[in-house]
């Protein structure tokens, strides 16, 4: 019987360091997963995201509040906003007014209004 060796490569050795470098440049954008909604509110609601994750990085509950106040404050009452790493959802929400963000990698934003 035939033996094989398999070596080890670290992800350095894999992976040039400017992969490295542009996938982590990448993920500071927010990715949009799913929206119904317009540009204009798309832009808008993910420039607020964007800044209540930042200003709020690891406090997944003050940002939610943050997004949330400031949405139906500019927007109407009511928005809702779920903020996790992980998660699934099915939502009934008013039509034009959904968007489902990823930011920083694995972090997920659902944002809409009923």
């Amino acid at each position: 019987m035939a033996t094989m060796a398999v070596s080890k490569t670290s992800r350095e050795e894999m992976f040039p360091a400017e992969w490295t470098t542009e996938l982590l440049k990448s993920m500071e954008k927010p990715l949009v997963a799913a929206r119904d909604m317009g540009d204009e509110l798309a832009t808008e609601s993910m420039d607020i995201i964007v800044s209540a994750l930042d200003k709020n990085a690891g406090n997944y509950d003050a940002a939610c509040k943050q997004i949330k106040e400031i949405m139906d404050k500019k927007f109407g009452a009511t928005w809702h906003v779920i903020l996790g790493e992980g998660f699934g959802f099915e939502v009934t929400h008013q039509k034009g007014n959904m968007i489902y963000v990823y930011y920083m990698g694995n972090r997920a934003v659902l944002l809409y209004k009923c």
